[in-house]
């Protein structure tokens, strides 16, 4: 995580936890010494981060969220990505719980929102920043332990989890079609 997220989410959690350890990973190695250093019960949070969490950490967590910048049903990498070039009309943010596998968690809430035509990947990424900043700042009594979520009634989990190799194969294609 950048520093100047860790910055804005710590201010935040000092705000309803002040006396809360807040550690910050932005690699699998920082991640292995965090949750090696860190004081019962821990709470490990994700956001829009491509860092893997092995179940050997998970198990060691009182929990564990993550906030996918995509919606329920683009899990996987880069969403914007394949929902720009797929020309989706919907997308979101989804908060859920981590799982072994990657994006397969209990969902607690997705807050979605339009795609323009004119949307282009840059402009929906930073949409969709600003849409998980603002459910963050709603949930973080969720993300801290400190209050139950509310049960989600959204949608689950579904289309293909995509990879990197994945959207290669798609702007491959994509060059070799363009969309008309």
């Amino acid at each position: 995580m950048p520093e100047l997220e860790a910055k804005f989410f710590r201010d935040q959690i000092n705000i309803l936890a002040p006396d809360l350890q807040i550690l910050s990973a932005n690699s699998d190695t920082e991640l292995e010494k965090a949750v090696a250093h860190s004081q019962y019960p821990c709470h490990l949070f994700g956001f829009m981060t491509p860092v893997y969490v092995p179940s050997r950490h998970l198990s060691q967590l009182a929990k564990a969220y993550n906030l996918h910048p995509g919606p329920p049903s683009r899990p996987g990498f880069r969403p914007t990505h394949f929902a720009i070039l797929e020309r989706d009309r919907e997308f979101g943010v989804t908060l859920h719980e981590m799982a072994p596998q990657i994006d397969a968690g209990t969902i607690v809430t997705t807050r979605y929102f339009g795609i323009e035509d004119l949307d282009t990947i840059p402009a929906l990424e930073e949409r969709a920043y600003v849409e998980a900043l603002s459910l963050v700042q709603d949930y973080l009594p969720v993300i801290l332990g400190m209050k139950e979520p509310a049960p989600y009634l959204g949608k689950d989990w579904s289309g293909a989890k995509m990879r990197s190799q994945d959207l290669q194969e798609l702007e491959v294609r994509q060059k070799e079609n363009p969309p008309k």
